[in-house]
């Protein structure tokens, strides 16, 4: 099978037969699910070094439990509310429209901007800070599709250029 399958499973998402926790699993442990899950094909799965879990062949399940492994039942936790094995990041639009309903000191004219979502520690896989916020546009003269972003809680008026636009900087995902 192909090793490139893997997805990220979140520690609540499955129950795993023998452990307390998905966490508890090691470095090459199997598992199998019975049927389809949480957006993960039925059948073996092998713990890989990143804790992500990859889809493994019958044959080397086989060969790992004639090694004298465990090949542990797994299955959808109680408990898991969400359609994949990962909670869903993002900007939910109940929260949208309450934010935009918020904004009546924005100028109807203000540009939406689409920026991606702040991250609090170095590194794309840390959690993202999704939300909207106001501030001033200001284009890239030299050409292109990027500008200048100007936050009204962070950037002080003698910072943002005269004629920069008023703007609403919605960041709803990595």
């Amino acid at each position: 099978m192909d090793e490139d399958n893997g997805v990220a499973v979140d520690p609540h998402a499955l129950v795993v037969d023998g452990v307390a926790s998905l966490r508890h699993l090691r470095w090459n442990d199997v598992i199998h699910l019975a049927e389809p899950t949480l957006g993960m094909g039925a059948g073996h799965w092998r713990v890989s070094v990143t804790h992500d879990l990859r889809p493994i062949s019958t044959d080397e399940a086989a060969a790992h439990a004639a090694e004298g492994h465990a090949i542990r039942e797994a299955h959808r936790s109680p408990d898991w509310e969400g359609p994949f094995a990962l909670k869903l990041g993002g900007l939910r639009l109940d929260a949208l429209r309450a934010a935009l309903a918020a904004l009546d000191d924005v100028p109807g004219g203000a540009l939406v901007v689409i920026t991606s979502a702040e991250h609090p520690w170095e590194g794309r896989h840390s959690p993202a800070q999704t939300g909207i916020e106001t501030g001033r546009y200001m284009p890239n003269p030299g050409g292109g599709n990027y500008g200048d972003l100007y936050y009204d809680k962070y950037d002080s008026a003698e910072d943002v250029p005269e004629d920069a636009v008023p703007a609403v900087f919605l960041s709803p995902c990595n």
